[in-house]
Order: C-alpha cells, then structure tokens, then sequence
C-alpha cells in the first residue's frame, strides 16, 4: 500500500509503522524520513514538427508527462512547471549534418533563448552519440526526449525519462548493473558500504541476500529508465564520467558508488547554461 505523510516543517524525521494481523513476529524498522521545501522550477518547451506539421507531442500529453515527472521529482523536492508558450520548431529548421547524416541536436538546444531555467524539447526520434535511438539526452545546453514507439515499437514513458533527465540536470549520473563497454559488473548483494546513505534507512531494509544488480534497477537513474527510486545518497554500481582530451570527450567507466540520489543533486534548481 502507499502512505501519503504531509509536513509543515523541513528537517529530519521518523515514523513508525504498525501493522495489525500478521501471524507470527513481524516488526518493521523505523522509517527514516527527510522532508525538503518545495523548489519550483521553471521549463521552457519546444516542440518539433514532423513533415507535415504534426507536434512530437500534443499539449494534453505534455502536460500529463509533466505530472507524472513531478510525482517522481516530488522525492527530491522538486516540481516542474512549463512557462508559456511552447516553441514549435520546424522539422526544417533544424541542421543536417551532412558528415553523419542526422540532424544535430546541438542546434535545437539553442532555438529557446537562455532564460535561467530548463531548456526541454520533444521530438519524435533521437540518436546518441554513436547513433543508437536514444530516450533521452541531457546536455549544459538542454534536453531532448523522444517521442515515438521505440524500435520495439514500445511506447515511450516520456514522463519518466523527463524526470530522468532533470535527474541528470541535478547532477546525477547513469548506473548500470553491468555494462559490455566497460567490461565492468557489479556482483555481489547490497551492503552498508554499497549504500552508506541508505543502509537500513529511508524504508530500504538491510537485507544482505537482495543482489545490487537488482536494486540498482529500482532507481531513477537506472540506465534504462525503469525504475523511480530516488535514494538518498550513493549507491554502487557502474558509471561513467567524461573528461576532455584536447578538443575530444573522453569516456572514462568506474565500478565503485555514484552519485545517484539526493546528495548528488549538486545542482538544484537545475538550469541549463546559456551558451
């Protein structure tokens, strides 16, 4: 079941929890809880346009996307708000890059001026870096989502990915529970050094026989963007950073924890640069 606890006040709290007719003992732990003030962040959208002028996402779908985003970002605080009107970019404006035959996103992140708030846009499809369909992406200029069934032909949870990828405009990171790139994976069950933030608290149980592959899908920043768990701190798991070489991107794998909750979100209110 789920329990809805309001507060007037921020701070540091516990709750206990008692549950009547269970054969046998059967005590939960205390329940950890941290209550944040509301932060209200202001998103600017754009929509592209396909061919024939249809919007990558309707205003209805918008808005419900929106909301199940905040019910997700509702753990850290957070709650998105669209600033009136949406942008609507031509499926011609956008640049082709002859050199590798995609448009480049780069230059749609640019079409909402700065403003000091989130830069999100919809399109129907969107390719990573090595030219794989991709959910999302998130960059210092602004977010792009796709829209679109994926290749599957699975229709997209937009409003989970949007929540993701505030996530990483936060500050957190990408986990995996292994990753063939890499060639890392992480083994094992959970443990106290595996989630000092969270080891026995905030409702998770200390239990050593849950593997961490399996924890690590429950959270938001799950790569694959399954799971909505916002921990409060790091947890273990595989990652990725990028440190500059020259004029390239370096991709550089850890297997160790990683800034995937509430104390990674370094970057609150999220906001995208200006240039």
């Amino acid at each position: 079941c789920t329990v809805e606890v309001c507060a007037t006040n921020a701070g540091d709290d516990e709750i206990l929890v008692s549950v009547e007719d269970i054969i046998g003992d059967f005590n939960l732990p205390p329940f950890h809880v941290k209550v944040m003030p509301l932060t209200v962040v202001t998103a600017k959208v754009g929509v592209v346009l396909g061919p024939n002028g249809q919007w990558a996402l309707d205003g209805y779908s918008i808005t419900q996307a929106v909301e199940k985003a905040n019910a997700i970002l509702l753990q850290a605080g957070l709650q998105l708000e669209i600033a009136q009107p949406i942008t609507t970019i031509s499926y011609n404006e956008l640049f082709w890059n002859v050199f590798t035959g995609t448009y480049e996103y780069h230059y749609l992140l640019k079409m909402i001026p700065p403003f000091g708030g989130l830069r999100v846009y919809f399109t129907n499809t969107l390719l990573d870096d090595k030219g794989v369909p991709a959910a999302g992406v998130n960059n210092p200029l602004g977010m792009m989502l796709a829209c679109a069934d994926d290749t599957n032909g699975i229709p997209r949870d937009v409003g989970h990915n949007l929540a993701h990828e505030t996530g990483h405009a936060c500050g957190l990171r990408d986990l995996f529970p292994n990753h063939s790139e890499a060639q890392l994976s992480a083994d094992g069950a959970i443990s106290e050094d595996r989630m000092p933030y969270d080891w026995g608290r905030y409702g998770l149980i200390n239990n050593q026989e849950i593997p961490i592959g399996y924890f690590i899908q429950r959270l938001l920043m799950y790569w694959r963007c399954a799971g909505s768990d916002l921990p409060s701190g790091e947890v273990y798991g595989v990652w990725y950073t990028y440190e500059t070489n020259g004029t390239n991107l370096v991709k550089n794998w850890h297997l160790s924890n990683a800034p995937v909750g509430l104390a990674g979100m370094t970057n609150v209110p999220p906001s995208h640069q200006d240039d």
